[in-house]
């Protein structure tokens, strides 16, 4: 932990303790927290989650512009290695049967 001058200025606040994750009170909870901490919350339009293969796919899918350009290519880059990474695991389950 920081000590010393402008130690507070660094603390982060804890928002992600406590919540019920996956659930109706989510944000709820995830705002209650934000306000505990003195920070403002903005909501922004609602969006799928991306925590499973099929959202990482669906991510992808959208990420990938017409002509084959990318929206964010730094998150394509990363999304590539995970999928390449994936593919190989499966590669070697399937060989040690």
């Amino acid at each position: 932990l920081a000590s010393g001058a402008g130690a507070s200025e660094l603390a982060m606040p804890d928002l992600f303790s406590n919540i019920r994750w996956s659930t109706a009170e989510t944000l709820d909870d995830t705002s209650t927290a934000a306000a505990r901490a003195g920070l403002r919350v903005e909501l922004l339009s609602s969006w799928y989650d991306v925590d499973d293969a099929e959202g990482l796919t669906r991510l992808r899918s959208e990420l990938r512009g017409k002509g084959g350009r990318t929206r964010a290519p730094e998150t394509e880059r990363a999304l590539e290695e995970v999928f390449r990474e994936q593919s190989g695991v499966r590669s070697q389950e399937s060989g040690n049967h």
